[in-house]
């Protein structure tokens, strides 16, 4: 039963944007980690970009906007190696 937290920059005009992203890491999670489809417990919010979620404009000569991302996936042991590098390169 892994646990997700998704942090998101609120300046999304489009309502649909949260839900998306936990569809997403969801079918990431069923996927890699072959969890049952209703094996969904997830927390979603919306933070103020450069007030509430905050992250450098620039990393590894990479620029970057205030539409950040953060994703927290907390499971219990007994992924294996495979499991997990399945999950980060989907």
């Amino acid at each position: 039963m892994p646990f997700v937290r998704i942090f998101h920059s609120d300046q999304s005009k489009d309502p649909s944007f949260p839900a998306a992203l936990s569809q997403s890491v969801h079918r990431a999670l069923v996927s890699a980690f072959n969890i049952p489809e209703a094996d969904f417990f997830q927390v979603v919010t919306g933070h103020k970009a450069g007030a509430e979620l905050l992250g450098p404009a620039e990393f590894l000569n990479i620029p970057h906007s205030d539409n950040l991302v953060f994703v927290q996936i907390s499971c219990a042991e007994g992924r294996t190696t495979e499991q997990k590098k399945a999950l980060y390169t989907i």
